[in-house]
């Protein structure tokens, strides 16, 4: 029951993140009375979860960083690094780059070291890598590792395509290849209908109509 709970509230993280709080902490407060750690620390994750949708990163960092320490007292180093992505977000999410680059390396480090990493976390991992490097105009590295990621993602985590076509708008178009962004920028837009994802289209056009500006392409 505590796992169901998180996965319901999980579930509601972006469109209803109160009830995401809430969930995680019945969640918690269920793990805690049968002494689970695994359920405890994925309550804890849950509800920083629902905080960073809140807008309130200190306590969904706060949160991240208690569940992380679980995992390392049980020695789930898969979680470990899922826990430490999350972390890197927020950072992301606030513009501090070398910080989200820092956890993003510590995260991909620990992932490397799984007996049975998930393919499918390995893109993600691999585009936010991008995402830190692109922002630090270290475009090179972001193009390498954009590259890994697309192929990945073809095959195991299709819903982070639309996001990897974009960023490699962004990397083209810093490269002054004008041609590729478009390409690219197109590719995102494409992948968001088809999967209806509403919050990448609107990623996908507002670049197609930058890069529209930016060329006098009217």
């Amino acid at each position: 029951r505590v796992m169901a709970l998180n996965a319901l509230g999980f579930q509601y993280r972006q469109s209803k993140p109160e009830m995401t709080y809430l969930l995680g902490q019945q969640a918690y407060e269920l793990a805690r009375t049968l002494n689970y750690q695994p359920g405890e620390a994925r309550a804890l994750a849950t509800m920083a979860a629902a905080f960073k949708f809140l807008g309130d990163y200190a306590k969904s960092l706060t949160l991240y960083n208690q569940a992380k320490d679980i995992n390392v007292r049980i020695n789930d180093r898969d979680r470990v690094a899922v826990i430490i992505n999350n972390t890197a977000d927020l950072y992301i999410q606030q513009g501090e780059w070398k910080k989200g680059l820092a956890a993003m390396r510590d995260c991909f480090a620990i992932y490397n070291t799984l007996k049975k990493p998930k393919a499918s976390s390995k893109s993600v991992y691999l585009t936010n890598l991008a995402e830190c490097f692109y922002h630090l105009n270290q475009l090179d590295s972001a193009s390498i590792f954009l590259k890994q990621a697309l192929q990945l993602a073809k095959t195991e985590k299709e819903t982070i395509l639309t996001a990897i076509y974009y960023l490699s708008g962004d990397v083209a178009l810093a490269q002054n290849n004008t041609r590729q962004a478009l390409f690219f920028y197109y590719q995102s837009q494409r992948t968001a209908a088809r999967q209806e994802s509403y919050s990448d289209l609107y990623e996908s056009y507002y670049r197609l109509a930058k890069l529209y500006q930016k060329t006098t392409r009217l």
